[in-house]
């Protein structure tokens, strides 16, 4: 009885230690996981920058003329943008074919008012809503308030003439660039009006493929504009097909 009775203690005891072993092996294991994460990560954050600057440029150079179509939000922090008969656009969103269609949909100040209208173009003809009835309207050309605005041209404008591009940073999978660029290369945004050949501040997100998510554009670029004066441009769905089609006029 006392041979089997340490017998069993002994069985016990082993039982202890093997299951005290196994906790300590679980835990190695997973320190030695965590450090392998730990490890992996901080390597792939310093080397998922795999272009310079120029290099993500020229790549998103053959993206925008190779694309022929996207879709883009204009919005402005402390600021609009001015257009001719004295609309200030406060925001815009679009879609835009190349060569030569274009739909916006815009929020614009006018004399203290908020008012929203629609612009179409295609095959060369001009629709304008009416801002108080919202009813479509054909117009000439000659009468058209966006006839000095050419979004299609908007963002080959900024990335074939920026300056002294730096990345900043790469997260989210995407380069934080910075530039400069002279303000009478973004006239096909703000049209005319314009501080001419004043430097400005330009700020890009652009995926390693060179598709471009967003353009700030800090700075004083028109006469009403301020150094906090802020364009923030977004882009989307390049390249997916977009319907068009003549709108119904009563």
């Amino acid at each position: 009885m006392k041979e089997r009775h340490k017998i069993r203690i002994i069985e016990s005891n082993v039982n202890i230690i093997i299951n005290f072993g196994k906790i300590l092996i679980q835990k190695k294991t997973l320190l030695c996981i965590s450090l392998f994460v730990i490890l992996t990560l901080g390597c792939n954050s310093k080397s998922n920058v795999t272009y310079s600057s120029d290099e993500i440029i020229n790549i998103s150079k053959i993206f925008v003329n190779q694309s022929k179509t996207f879709e883009f939000t204009l919005t402005h922090r402390d600021g609009y943008t001015l257009l001719p008969g004295n609309l200030n656009i406060s925001k815009a969103k679009g879609k835009i074919q190349k060569p030569n269609k274009i739909l916006i949909d815009a929020e614009i100040i006018s004399n203290d008012f908020l008012l929203k209208l629609s612009y179409l173009t295609f095959d060369e003809k001009f629709w304008i809503t009416n801002p108080i009835s919202n009813k479509w309207g054909e117009i000439p050309n000659s009468d058209n308030p966006f006839k000095e605005v050419n979004p299609i041209q908007i963002i080959v404008d900024i990335i074939t003439k920026i300056k002294s591009s730096e990345i900043k940073s790469y997260n989210d999978n995407s380069y934080n660039i910075s530039a400069t660029i002279i303000s009478n290369d973004l006239k096909s945004l703000v049209g005319d009006m314009i501080i001419p050949d004043k430097s400005v501040k330009i700020e890009l997100s652009i995926l390693p493929n060179g598709e471009i998510l967003k353009v700030n554009i800090i700075g004083e670029v028109q006469p009403k504009d301020t150094l906090d004066t802020i364009r923030i441009i977004k882009f989307y769905n390049w390249d997916k097909p977009i319907e068009w089609k003549e709108p119904l006029i009563k």
